[in-house]
């Protein structure tokens, strides 16, 4: 099975990579709510989140093309909701400036949680949900459906591999209704093996829980500094 865009790269070591797992979570989940919550056609206060947003970016080492593909990966949902505010009439608000902080909060919102998939391994994302003592089928769940994706990924090159030989000449239409027909032939091989899998998982012992992983190393320094930047954006939000 190969190994797909969500963790196929080292991460960089950097003080907000050492950083404790949980800590992180509970930071950028709440500095993206906090962004999130900004009221309709507010657009001063990003003058502020998106130099944290750097700031962020610069502590945790990040290769800018990595993180601006995970980011661009919502720009269809976020070009969606841009052009609501022009479908809707609200009194006293001009329609740009709604439209303009919808896609700033959307677009920053995404930045932290695409920093956060640059900084820190999926492992140890399902080791900080099982600490903050989630329930146990809803972290296996995530976990199965993280690794699901990559024999999805894995299926979709091979039928992809062996569509191109087959048929190179096709285009337009004619490959749309092949590549229909790929999709649906990939989703069925993906879960035949998915079940073979499962029954190797079986064999072996798995009792339907995802097994705890160790304590990692954590970086004290990080957790301060999440609190820290946590206060700033918290003091962005409520500062008028």
């Amino acid at each position: 099975m190969t190994r797909g865009f969500l963790d196929r790269r080292p991460l960089a070591d950097s003080v907000l990579r050492r950083t404790d797992a949980r800590w992180k979570l509970l930071f950028f989940v709440a500095a993206a709510i906090l962004i999130a919550s900004e009221p309709r056609g507010e657009l001063r206060p990003f003058l502020w989140y998106w130099p944290l947003i750097a700031l962020l970016a610069l502590a945790g080492q990040v290769d800018l093309g990595p993180w601006a593909r995970r980011c661009a990966g919502a720009l269809p949902f976020l070009a969606l909701a841009v052009a609501l505010p022009f479908a809707v009439d609200v009194p006293g608000l001009a329609s740009a400036d709604w439209s303009a902080s919808i896609f700033l909060r959307g677009t920053a919102a995404v930045a932290l949680l695409a920093l956060l998939a640059e900084t820190t391994e999926f492992s140890e994302l399902i080791e900080a949900l099982q600490r903050f003592r989630l329930p146990s089928v809803w972290v296996t769940a995530l976990a199965l459906a993280f690794r699901y994706l990559f024999l999805l990924g894995d299926e979709w090159r091979r039928t992809n591999e062996a569509r191109a030989c087959r048929a190179p000449q096709l285009r337009g239409i004619a490959l749309g209704k092949v590549m229909a027909g790929q999709l649906a032939l990939v989703f069925v091989r993906a879960w035949e093996r998915g079940e073979r899998v499962h029954g190797a998982m079986l064999a072996r012992g798995f009792d339907g829980s995802w097994p705890l992983a160790r304590a990692t190393q954590s970086s004290p320094m990080g957790a301060l500094g999440c609190l820290f930047v946590l206060a700033a954006f918290v003091w962005v939000r409520t500062a008028r």
